[in-house]
């Protein structure tokens, strides 16, 4: 079991869950039952916030940021600067925000190659960025 908050970013505001399956820091969450989430799979979802705890086994505590910064698990699709807006997909991770296709708002990606460790100005699969958590906004 790990309940750190090693991965919290300064002037994020966490909330502790109960994890209803495995999680991992980075993925998207929404609520499965009353104090529990798992992992969001879709953009139609009712987002809750971004996993910043090392990780967690269904029944562990789990620390979530629901407001302000935390690292998000980028998805397949990779999320370009020009776009930083993201909503939840497939394993609690993240892709680009389009009016077209995605319902909710749930972050928008703030750090790309200028991050430690480099990198490019888009993601890859896999990636963890630093973005801000925005509540669950709802586009119609």
């Amino acid at each position: 079991m790990s309940t750190s908050l090693q991965f919290a970013l300064p002037g994020s505001f966490a909330q502790t869950y109960t994890a209803g399956a495995t999680l991992t820091v980075g993925q998207g969450v929404k609520l499965s039952a009353l104090g529990t989430v798992i992992a969001c799979t879709a953009a139609t979802d009712v987002f809750v916030g971004v996993v910043q705890s090392d990780s967690a086994l269904s029944g562990e505590p789990v620390s979530i940021v629901v407001s302000g910064p935390a690292l998000f698990l980028c998805g397949a699709t990779a999320i370009p600067y020009t776009t930083p807006l993201v909503t939840c997909a497939t394993g609690g991770t993240f892709v680009p925000w389009t009016a077209a296709g995605s319902r909710r708002q749930c972050g928008a990606i703030i750090g790309y190659g200028g991050e430690p460790g480099g990198g490019s100005l888009t993601t890859a699969a896999g990636d963890l960025r630093t973005g801000i958590v925005i509540p669950s906004i709802l586009v119609d």
